[in-house]
């Protein structure tokens, strides 16, 4: 019986981690390892190279955000400014906040998914 209840405990924890949500939710999933699918309304790259996926609106206005930091830019197949503007887009990582707003640290390109 208790091989059976940690197998459950197991799988749901699973499940948990891979769990799919909308840049709606993202907010309420701080700390954790999830997917975040939605529409990229916006896209920024700052002097120094980093690249911001504003999902919903425009910074500072967005609902959530992908950041690509300068040194993976050169992990993706062209300006990923480029790459996922407009695009409906899966994020998975670990959620964030940053100035109380919801992102996920896109380290890889395996990391971002177009629908």
């Amino acid at each position: 019986m208790k091989t059976i209840l940690l197998l459950m405990f197991f799988l749901k924890v699973s499940c948990v981690n891979g769990q799919t949500i909308t840049p709606e939710q993202a907010k309420n999933y701080a700390g954790q390892h999830v997917k975040v699918c939605g529409q990229v309304g916006s896209t920024f790259m700052r002097k120094k190279g980093n690249v911001f996926l504003n999902f919903g609106n425009a910074n500072p206005n967005q609902i959530f955000s992908g950041v690509i930091y300068s040194k993976n830019t050169k992990k993706f197949d062209g300006n990923p400014t480029n790459l996922f503007k407009g695009k409906h887009v899966c994020v998975s990582g670990i959620i964030k906040l940053y100035k109380n707003k919801p992102e996920v640290e896109v380290a890889d390109s395996g990391q971002l998914i177009v629908k």
